[in-house]
């Protein structure tokens, strides 16, 4: 990113980050964001991992290559800037604002 942003009660500082998923449950994910990058099979710092605002469906069809887009919020993110991350039937969104 190449400006701060602010993410729910978390500001992130310009900068790179990796992009990442985290199963809570068989229907629940969280898209989360992680300072720097990460090697293959590397574990990452639970205290450095950003939890996005995030809503989770399989309703939007399946995805043959993954998509990872900015878009604008509808319905409960309605006004904010959306993180959306699609691949096979995950459709994940989280909010970026």
């Amino acid at each position: 990113m190449s400006g701060e942003l602010k993410a729910g009660a978390v500001t992130l500082p310009a900068g790179e980050y990796t992009i990442g998923v985290i199963k809570n449950s068989d229907n629940d994910w969280t898209l989360a964001l992680y300072p720097g990058a990460l090697a293959r099979g590397t574990e990452p710092d639970m205290s450095k991992i950003s939890k996005l605002d995030s809503q989770f469906t399989t309703s939007h069809g399946t995805a043959e290559h993954m998509t990872i887009d900015i878009t604008p919020g509808h319905g409960k993110q309605e006004g904010k800037a959306i993180l959306l991350l699609h691949f096979g039937t995950l459709y994940l969104t989280g909010s970026l604002s």
